[in-house]
């Protein structure tokens, strides 16, 4: 249920409101929040700034490559954040790379050395259509943003493999798997491929969408043995199977469609409907 919610700055000359859907929030401590608050920590709600107003329109600071921030210039209250359009963490870790690496100065991005990666899923079929042609669009928004770095051996590994392996294996590839469905069906239906070849091409693109994802989890379970326990391997050998019959040919659609309103520009954020799990504690560090 929506409900809102409303706030200001400390001497009042700013205020707003934001219908918010849930009660999810959470704490940032990264160095540029503590900056911006003289603070440990921020705590943060989600809202889309579509349904956020101002009565009394702040000022807004540039504070990195990938947002702004609202504050009140009278009293110095910080009022928010705001990613800039096309921000995604892709963005911010492409970003990241090109900055030091201009300067030639030293640093290090670290990360999780896990193949799999983890999000919470929408509950229906819209919510997840609206997630990923988001992910699709702001995947070609920065490719296209720094398309400068790609092939550029100035920016190192970064900008002779990962990212052209990106435009290639990422940015092509609904385009590539709709039309090779679509070729492959129709040279058999036209009678250039016979009943034996065409249900072997079909069983090799299900082994290998299959291996893919059951490589990633096994090189997962060699640090957690997370799925190694009951019935859980079982279940994710049939999902890695039966994916590959509808739920693989949908997203590569959605992949096409993000496509042309990353081109033409259209498109939003959409509404995601979320819930909690049912009986799930805080995990423990």
């Amino acid at each position: 249920m929506a409900d809102q919610m409303s706030g200001g700055c400390a001497c009042g000359r700013v205020r707003y409101s934001a219908t918010v859907y849930d009660d999810e929030a959470y704490l940032c401590h990264c160095r540029m929040c503590q900056r911006a608050t003289g603070s440990i920590s921020i705590a943060f709600k989600n809202v889309k700034q579509a349904e956020v107003k101002w009565d009394g329109e702040p000022d807004w600071y540039d504070s990195s490559p990938i947002a702004n921030r609202p504050y009140c210039r009278e009293c110095g209250t910080s009022l928010g954040f705001a990613f800039k359009e096309g921000s995604e963490d892709m963005d911010l870790t492409v970003r990241l790379q090109k900055h030091f690496r201009r300067r030639r100065e030293p640093f290090r991005i670290v990360f999780v050395p896990s193949p799999l990666c983890f999000t919470q899923a929408p509950e229906d079929w819209i919510s997840l259509r609206s997630q990923r042609l988001r992910w699709r669009r702001g995947l070609l928004q920065v490719l296209w943003r720094h398309r400068g770095m790609i092939g550029n051996p100035r920016f190192g590994l970064v900008g002779v493999i990962m990212l052209p392996y990106t435009v290639v294996f990422e940015g092509f590839a609904p385009l590539l798997e709709l039309s090779s469905y679509a070729v492959t069906t129709a040279v058999f239906l036209t009678g250039g491929l016979d009943l034996r070849h065409y249900v072997l091409i079909v069983l090799i693109w299900t082994f290998f969408g299959t291996a893919v994802s059951m490589i990633a989890v096994l090189l997962n379970d060699v640090a957690t043995g997370k799925y190694m326990r009951g019935a859980d391997l079982p279940r994710l050998i049939a999902v890695a199977l039966i994916e590959n019959y509808g739920y693989r040919q949908l997203n590569a659609w959605w992949g096409c469609v993000g496509t042309v309103q990353a081109i033409t520009g259209t498109g939003g954020w959409g509404t995601m409907k979320r819930r909690a799990f049912a009986g799930a504690g805080v995990p423990q560090a």
